[in-house]
């Protein structure tokens, strides 16, 4: 007579639901008549919240600085995470987000953007709890409100986004890379 031995499966352990990270990266502008392009460097905080096994709400706190801080953009945005294969210790992702920030040109101009963005990426576990991220995104800010631009020099005017009457739309891409701690 044989023995049969119900075979049990342990479950999956569950995947941690928030965390707080510190990104970092560059931007690339193009300019209004599509050929002047400005580069910038991107910094900031990053928190995120599982919502589903794949799905993941993040919020960013970020600022960009142009030509040695001559423009200097203040954004906070959130985006939709969607991680393919999130138990696996490489995961690619993909997002879109939306989000608002405000520019100011060496003083003498402000305005306020909306933007929208898509990306690509993928998320490296170093540890269950330590995920290493890197990711490519691609977007459009237009300007909801803007000051005039009081006589400024060809660098300050070349950096200068598109004011509100303008109509007009900067488009961007932004690598960036980040550490999260996750919980």
């Amino acid at each position: 007579a044989t023995v049969a031995a119900p075979i049990v499966v342990a479950p999956r352990p569950e995947l941690p639901r928030f965390g707080v990270g510190l990104f970092g990266g560059g931007a690339s502008v193009e300019g209004t008549d599509g050929f002047e392009t400005k580069e910038s460097s991107d910094y900031g905080v990053l928190g995120r919240l599982r919502l589903t096994q794949g799905l993941l709400a993040e919020v960013e706190v970020g600022r960009q600085s142009y030509s040695d801080d001559l423009r200097i953009d203040r954004r906070i945005g959130g985006s939709l995470v969607y991680e393919i294969g999130a138990y696996n210790k490489l995961a690619p992702y993909v997002l879109a987000g939306l989000g608002v920030q405000q520019a100011e040109v060496d003083g003498q101009f402000e305005t306020r953007q909306n933007f929208g963005e898509i990306g690509v990426g993928l998320r490296y576990a170093a540890t269950p709890h330590f995920p290493l991220l890197f990711d490519v995104r691609a977007g459009s800010r237009a300007t909801a409100e803007s000051d005039t631009l009081q006589s400024g020099d060809a660098v300050t005017r070349q950096v200068t986004p598109p004011t509100a009457a303008s109509n007009d739309a900067e488009n961007y891409s932004r690598a960036r890379f980040a550490a999260v701690l996750d919980f």
